[in-house]
């Protein structure tokens, strides 16, 4: 029998009492009482007997859902306020520091209610990506492979990747989360905000000291080696770095590419060759290693305009793939010839180099 809203707060406690002395008198010998048998004569549901008859009497009377609601107290506040722009601070972990710091049971629900009433939200951490030891030797043998470039050299490049780009980035799990009002106040945390079913396009970027391409990939599209050669490197790609418009030299033009299984494929490295573009190779560009493909920062831009531009739809529209196809070509249009940010980004390389020497071939900020 399932709880009712007409069940007095005194009927569910006095029922709670009694399930888990029924299942005291089964410990101590009585056989014929189980589970169901319990669930039966209380006239509860299982999952009612299930979630008390193991707690502790002085628990019991926190259980009820009826009855006047719980207050915190200006110091359980405090704790749930210390919890804020932290990592590993879930309702259900605060509501345990209140219990151990305060000595008071309160329930996860409360914690969360509270903090959406304050304007705390929910913000998904960005991981940083691990790398083994061979990762980070590879990684410290590619900038000493460039060692003798200097800015100038690396204007010549052109990075590119592919991004998906959400009205609100998609977490991957639930408890890489932190509670803040604003994503500022997670200083030292790479964070964003969270939704449930944020709608997306997926999108190739390149980008030389000159000018910026892309390519919107259309729905139900997927990133095969056939796609990417026919209609990325094929139809877009080789034709807009042969063109000295888009680029300082053609014949010094170097693509850059991260090691996605559609680039590390035989067929697209020998398609590159064949067209006689330079290229970073499956011997040379080291693998998860996104601090190196400066295109990454640019997909970073790009994903922060979009998202900025998102918010400032009406309330309706913010998880609309057309609003977010429309703003998304806005910001793709602005950005197409931002020179200075391409020469920024672009000379950047000898500190990102630095940097990943200084920490050993292992993860930095960029």
């Amino acid at each position: 029998m399932a709880t009712y809203v007409s069940d007095s707060e005194i009927q569910q406690f006095v029922d709670r009492v009694r399930c888990v002395a029924y299942r005291e008198a089964m410990d101590s010998g009585a056989d014929f009482i189980c589970k169901k048998w319990i669930a039966k004569k209380i006239k509860r549901s299982d999952k009612f007997v299930q979630r008390c008859w193991k707690k502790p009497y002085d628990e019991l009377v926190t259980q009820s859902r009826c009855g006047a609601p719980e207050v915190l107290s200006p110091a359980s506040k405090e704790v749930i306020w210390d919890g804020s722009a932290k990592k590993r601070k879930s309702c259900t972990e605060v509501a345990r520091d209140i219990k151990m710091k305060r000595g008071k049971v309160v329930s996860r629900q409360l914690v969360h209610n509270y903090r959406v009433r304050e304007g705390l939200k929910a913000w998904h951490i960005i991981p940083r990506p691990l790398k083994n030891e061979s990762q980070k030797a590879d990684r410290l043998w590619f900038i000493n492979f460039l060692r003798d470039w200097d800015e100038d050299d690396f204007l010549h490049l052109a990075p590119s990747d592919e991004f998906f780009v959400y009205t609100i980035r998609k977490p991957n799990h639930q408890n890489d989360r932190v509670w803040a009002k604003r994503r500022d106040d997670c200083s030292d945390l790479l964070v964003r905000e969270q939704l449930a079913w944020p709608q997306c396009i997926g999108i190739f970027l390149l980008f030389t000291a000159k000018k910026m391409m892309w390519i919107i990939k259309e729905d139900g599209q997927k990133w095969t080696g056939d796609y990417f050669r026919d209609t990325v490197l094929r139809g877009r790609v080789i034709p807009f770095l042969r063109n000295p418009q888009n680029v300082i030299e053609p014949s010094q033009v170097t693509l850059l590419h991260d090691k996605a299984p559609c680039m590390k494929a035989l067929a697209t490295q020998d398609l590159l060759k064949q067209s006689k573009i330079d290229f970073f190779g499956n011997d040379d560009y080291p693998s998860n290693s996104p601090d190196c493909n400066a295109c990454e920062h640019m997909g970073s831009i790009v994903k922060d305009r979009t998202e900025a531009l998102m918010d400032e739809e009406p309330i309706e529209n913010r998880n609309s793939k057309d609003a977010l196809l429309k703003n998304l070509k806005k910001v793709l249009k602005s950005l197409e010839n931002a020179h200075e940010l391409f020469d920024v980004l672009l000379k950047s390389y000898p500190s990102r180099f630095d940097a990943i020497k200084a920490a050993g071939g292992g993860h930095t900020n960029y």
